[in-house]
């Protein structure tokens, strides 16, 4: 019985393999013959992608070389292993540092240039393109080792010339965090080309900026909220909570400068202008009347010590209903569902996401 298992396994493992080898052997066979020819596979990454148009083919194509080097890392993944692993020993909580890693990524995003387009062909039948792209790993490598250095010597630069004031700190910290994240990518492009340029991982510098920026916002990080004006009791709490359940620490004021003397290291203000309206109409001879709920929530995150605006937020809508309360409750359940979220996430943009 073990040896007729064996076998199976043997053969599944076989089929595997072969299956393997048959798909590169008919993807290799599928590279026209002139391009081929002209760009061989141990000089180049020859990539090819279908679409309606020429230049969605050729989108495609580029696609397709940006998902080879993909194969390997992420910054996401490293951020995670990171999260989890402190998470486990009860030092962050992941989902905010998800969030807050998630707003770091998006500046962080592969570049790859020197993808070339060699070839874009129409199929008569089907009247859909195929385009063929190549990227020189020469070319590309240097690229690579050129970024990695500019990297490290930004780096080198930020660290030595940390401003020890909470904002500037996690901004620094965020910004450390997006290059070195580059640059472990970069560093993984490299060993897929087989150019022989080697470098040494940062890992263990990013792991301590990550564990800096977290302790940061877990222990030190303080964002002072006012309210201009009248707001919904309703519409305060939902701002309050979405942005404390985002893992940021938050607190009310009764005004700007009883928020500036607590030594908060962000304001943030908000004014909630309403406004109501009414139309009749009559349909059959019978005349209706509707009324609308307007509204505009304005919101600033100011720098407590120089007092100035970092950035703002603004949103305006409208709601409507059979009558004016209606219309007003429907504002505040729109507010709390729409602009809430939308405000926790400009307010990760405003402290984490970097500035260059």
């Amino acid at each position: 019985m073990k040896r007729t298992a064996h076998a199976l396994l043997e053969f599944l493992l076989c089929i595997v393999f072969l299956s393997e080898v048959c798909f590169q052997v008919s993807a290799q066979e599928h590279v026209p013959k002139d391009i081929r020819s002209k760009y061989s596979e141990d000089k180049y990454i020859i990539r090819s992608g279908n679409g309606e148009s020429s230049e969605s083919a050729s989108e495609s194509a580029r696609f397709e070389i940006a998902k080879y080097f993909e194969s390997i890392i992420s910054g996401e993944s490293l951020v995670n292993q990171w999260a989890k692993s402190q998470t486990m020993r009860g030092k962050t909580t992941e989902d905010r540092f998800t969030k807050i890693s998630n707003t770091i990524m998006v500046s962080a995003s592969r570049e790859i240039p020197g993808i070339e387009i060699v070839s874009v062909i129409q199929d008569k039948k089907s009247k859909a393109y195929e385009a063929w792209v190549v990227l020189e790993k020469s070319v590309y490598s240097t690229f690579l080792s050129d970024s990695i250095q500019k990297i490290d010597s930004l780096v080198n630069h930020r660290l030595s010339n940390l401003q020890m004031n909470d904002l500037n700190l996690v901004r620094t910290y965020s910004q450390i965090m997006s290059d070195l994240l580059l640059r472990e990518q970069a560093r993984q492009d490299v060993s897929l080309l087989d150019s022989g340029f080697m470098v040494g991982s940062n890992e263990i510098l990013l792991n301590r900026v990550m564990t800096g920026l977290d302790s940061l916002i877990a222990e030190a990080f303080d964002v002072g909220l006012v309210f201009n004006g009248e707001v919904n009791s309703k519409v305060r709490a939902g701002i309050i909570k979405g942005i404390s359940d985002a893992g940021i620490r938050v607190k009310e004021f009764a005004g700007f400068q009883a928020a500036v003397d607590e030594g908060n290291d962000m304001i943030i203000a908000v004014e909630h202008e309403t406004s109501s309206r009414s139309t009749s109409k009559t349909f059959n001879k019978k005349e209706f009347t509707f009324y609308f709920a307007n509204w505009v929530l304005s919101v600033n995150a100011i720098d407590p010590e120089t007092q100035e605006v970092i950035n703002s937020f603004m949103q305006e809508d409208e709601t409507n209903g059979s009558y004016e309360d209606q219309a007003a409750q429907r504002m505040i359940t729109k507010i709390l569902q729409t602009n809430v979220p939308a405000i926790t996430g400009w307010v990760y943009e405003v402290i984490f996401k970097p500035s260059d």
